[in-house]
């Protein structure tokens, strides 16, 4: 087994993804290829995770409800496996004439087919594919010509500031929302289906009771529900498919943790614990 190959098939069993899917990620460096992309995509991976858990208009957390495997290849971001494709679809992509809907200026490309919906991010140029064995092509009124409107302007424009180190971590945890293990005890399940036999984890009831705030590098990340930060944290720190150079501090275990890379930080803390 080469070694591109023996990366590839590490990489599917933490991901989900098929090997194949997997050795098409592979790093050009050699690595493991989750946290090496393209700055546009970089870009939008942080803003796919920034919208996730921003409250209020335009959070597109629904996306993470339904079930997809992550497949970050440096020039494209796949959500593969999905479910339901074209509800996925329908979360993701902004509907013309209403605002605060999908991920302000993604569109829908005129080569989508019958389960594989190609996407572009007009501010950053970067694709999204949703692939899948099935579904149908649903009709989105979303003609590529059509620009920004001034909702999703705005709302780009008053999203907060990141650093380029926090585009980093907020790329890479997006890069392992479908992370689990080969067992089984622990799987992130697009924070929503999180589960983590080691920490007595159990899903969050609704993914809106997260809440993202902060700006450049200082961030907090909190949300009601039973899933303990180790159960996130874990997600960069597993052996072979960590994130090269982060650091993780648990601080009340069970209660708070600190993510850090660069100067980026991220605080993790169930809303209870009010700190």
């Amino acid at each position: 087994m080469t070694h591109h190959h023996r990366l590839a098939v590490t990489r599917a069993r933490f991901t989900g993804e098929s090997t194949d899917e997997a050795r098409r990620g592979i790093g050009r460096s050699g690595d493991h290829g989750l946290d090496t992309c393209s700055p546009a995509q970089l870009e939008l991976r942080a803003l796919l995770l920034y919208f996730t858990f921003q409250p209020g208009a335009w959070n597109i957390s629904r996306a993470m409800f339904y079930t997809w495997n992550a497949s970050p290849r440096y020039d494209e971001f796949v959500m593969a496996k999905a479910d339901a494709p074209d509800n996925l679809a329908a979360s993701l992509l902004p509907v013309h004439g209403v605002d605060g809907q999908g991920l302000p200026g993604l569109r829908l490309l005129p080569q989508s087919r019958r389960g594989n919906h190609e996407c572009v991010h007009l501010p950053t140029g970067a694709r999204l594919r949703i692939a899948s064995e099935h579904g149908w092509l649903r009709e989105h009124n979303d003609p590529l010509q059509r620009p920004l409107s001034p909702g999703e302007r705005r709302a780009l424009e008053d999203a907060a500031p990141m650093s380029q180190d926090t585009k980093q971590l907020f790329a890479s945890l997006l890069a392992r929302c479908s992370g689990r293990t080969s067992d089984d005890s622990w799987d992130l399940g697009q924070f929503f289906f999180a589960r983590d036999a080691a920490w007595n984890g159990g899903h969050c009831a609704n993914l809106r009771d997260f809440e993202l705030s902060g700006a450049e590098n200082s961030w907090k990340l909190t949300w009601r529900g039973p899933m303990m930060p180790e159960t996130i944290t874990r997600a960069l720190t597993m052996s072979r498919t960590e994130l090269p150079g982060v650091r993780v501090t648990v601080d009340k275990p069970g209660l708070a943790s600190t993510i850090r890379y660069g100067s980026a930080a991220l605080r993790l803390r169930p809303h209870h614990t009010g700190s």
